[in-house]
């Protein structure tokens, strides 16, 4: 094997890993296992075209490229011990995921053991959690979203917030409001915690978070 401290390091993106660059970080290159394992220092790795700023370790292997720590990518940092670096997209079986609001300065939403699919191409983030529903604070709306699943809109600063396994009204919406009493009700759950509002909860197919101007809307 052979250790060493480079000066500059970087890969090419081609048909099985993207583009990555560094300065000064610890490398270790095992020849007979064909791996290489690189350390960011002081300064993160610029991975996807400059889009990701990753601080970690990197493991390169003639299969592809993966990668344990943290990467930020525009408002948001995911976390995993194992992410797969594809050329265009990331993606992690268990990770856990900020974003941070620009105008509140704060961090707007926070999941936990999550899927993680990061698509640089289409700039979507899909989510799906392991822990089935999941009731996720929206703290600059004051209200929780009890949800499975929720896509990232890089561009549009938003997320679609859904309840995988209820995704149809199931003609809920023709019943008189009577009727509707009983009713299993369908959509991902959303409850205030706003204390002058007593718990209220209600329920939506879609709910859409825009995290950069404080606004839930619901479908």
């Amino acid at each position: 094997s052979m250790v060493a401290i480079t000066d500059t390091f970087y890969i090419t993106e081609c048909a099985s890993t993207p583009d990555a660059q560094a300065g000064r970080i610890d490398v270790k290159w095992m020849p007979y296992q064909d791996e290489m394992f690189a350390t960011s220092r002081n300064t993160p790795f610029t991975l996807y075209r400059g889009e990701t700023k990753f601080r970690g370790q990197l493991v390169l292997r003639p299969a592809g490229l993966q990668g344990g720590g943290s990467a930020v990518i525009r408002d948001a940092e995911l976390y995993a011990d194992v992410f797969d670096m594809k050329p265009r997209n990331m993606t992690s079986n268990v990770s856990e995921f900020k974003l941070k609001s620009e105008l509140y300065d704060s961090v707007a939403f926070l999941a936990t053991d999550v899927k993680s699919d990061i698509d640089f191409d289409k700039q979507i983030g899909t989510f799906m959690s392991n822990k089935g529903i999941d009731c996720i604070p929206l703290n600059i709306v004051e209200y929780l979203a009890c949800i499975d699943k929720f896509v990232w809109d890089m561009n549009k600063k938003e997320l679609a917030l859904q309840n995988s396994k209820s995704n149809t009204a199931q003609g809920v919406a023709a019943l008189p409001l009577d009727k509707r009493v009983d009713r299993i009700m369908q959509g991902g759950k959303y409850i205030s915690t706003k204390p002058e509002q007593d718990s209220l909860a209600f329920y939506a197919l879609q709910g859409t978070y825009k995290y950069n101007i404080g606004q839930l809307t619901a479908n």
